[in-house]
C-alpha cells in the first residue's frame, strides 16, 4: 500500500483551526464536523488536499461573530480559500461545499480547487492591468503636474508632503524644495508605484501558470487516481479498455468524464462489460 508525501505547511492564522475528515449530512455545529484541532500559525506536515477550517473573531465586543473558511492545502505548501461564511450558523451554512470536496479525491479536490482559482487570478490580473495603465498615464505627466502645483498650490499645502532629493545637515524637513526638486520628487513616487504595479503583474501571471499547470494534472496521476475510485473491477478491465480506448491518453480523458465513470457503475452494477459501457459513451 502506497502512501501519499506530505509537505511541510503552516496552519493560517485564526482563533482556531482543525482538519476536516468528515460532515455530518445535517451538521448543525462543530461538532458535527469531524477533525483534529491545529493551532494557528504552527509548522505541520499534511497531505496536499488536506481540508482544513480555520475560524476568525469578528463582529464587536458588544455583538461578536465567527467568520469560518475552507482551504485546501495545495502542492505548493499554500492554502487556497475556497469559501468563507460569517456567523454563527457557518456549521449548516458551509456543509454542503465541505461534504462536496470531501467526495473527491485529494487529487481532484486540487485540480478543482486550482482551476477556481485560475479565474480569481485571471480577475486579479486584469484589475492590476488596468491600474498600471492608470498609473503609467500619470506618470507621463507627473513632472508637469507638480510644477504646476508648486507654482499654484492648494489652499494649505505643505511642500514638506515630497521627500529632497537630498537632505541638508539638519534634516529634509529643514530645506524648502525647488521646483525641480518637487517635481523629481513626484516624478520618483510614481516610478515607484509603476514598478511595484510591475511586480504585482508578474505575481499574478506566475500564480495564474502555476494554478492551470495545477488544474490540468499530470496524466499518469490522474489515471491512478480515476482507476482507485472505480474499484478494482475496472483494473481487471484495463486490458479492454485498452482496446476500446486506443491510446493511454484517451482513457484518462473517459476516465475523467464523470458520465462515463456513472456508466461505468451502471455496467458494473448489471454484471455488464465496463468496456462495452466506455465504448458506447465515447462513441
Amino acid at each position: 500500500m502506497t502512501t501519499t508525501p506530505t509537505i511541510e505547511c503552516r496552519i493560517p492564522d485564526g482563533a482556531w483551526a482543525k482538519t476536516v475528515t468528515e460532515v455530518e449530512p445535517r451538521a448543525k455545529t462543530g461538532y458535527d464536523w469531524t477533525g483534529d484541532f491545529l493551532r494557528a500559525g504552527q509548522l505541520i506536515d499534511l497531505e496536499p488536499g488536506e481540508v482544513l477550517t480555520v475560524a476568525r473573531n469578528t463582529g464587536s465586543r458588544k455583538h461578536p461573530s465567527i467568520e469560518v473558511t475552507i482551504y485546501i492545502l495545495m502542492p505548493n505548501a499554500e492554502w487556497a480559500s475556497v469559501v468563507s461564511y460569517d456567523g454563527k450558523e457557518w456549521a449548516s451554512s458551509l456543509r454542503k461545499e465541505a461534504r462536496e470536496l470531501l467526495d473527491l479525491e485529494p487529487e481532484r479536490r486540487i485540480k478543482k480547487v486550482a482551476a477556481a482559482q485560475v479565474t480569481i487570478w485571471e480577475t486579479k490580473l486584469a484589475a492590476r492591468i488596468e491600474k498600471r495603465a492608470v498609473i503609467a498615464k500619470a506618470l507621463e505627466t507627473a513632472e508637469a503636474d507638480a510644477t504646476a502645483m508648486y507654482n499654484n498650490p492648494p489652499s494649505g499645502y505643505n511642500y514638506f508632503h515630497f521627500p529632497l532629493a537630498a537632505s541638508t545637515s539638519q534634516g529634509t524637513m529643514h530645506k524648502r524644495n525647488t521646483a525641480e526638486e518637487f517635481a523629481a520628487a513626484a516624478k520618483a513616487k510614481v516610478e515607484g508605484q509603476l514598478s511595484v504595479s510591475d511586480e504585482r503583474i508578474a505575481e499574478a501571471r506566475a500564480r495564474i501558470a502555476e494554478y492551470e499547470k495545477l488544474a490540468k494534472g499530470k496524466k499518469g496521476d490522474v489515471t491512478v487516481a480515476m482507476i482507485g475510485e472505480l474499484g478494482d473491477e475496472l483494473k481487471q478491465a484495463l486490458a479492454e479498455l485498452l482496446t476500446v480506448c486506443g491510446t493511454q491518453e484517451k482513457i484518462v480523458e473517459v476516465l475523467t468524464d464523470g458520465g462515463v465513470r456513472r456508466a461505468v457503475r451502471r455496467a458494473l452494477k448489471a454484471e455488464a462489460e465496463p468496456a462495452a459501457a466506455v465504448a458506447a459513451e465515447v462513441k
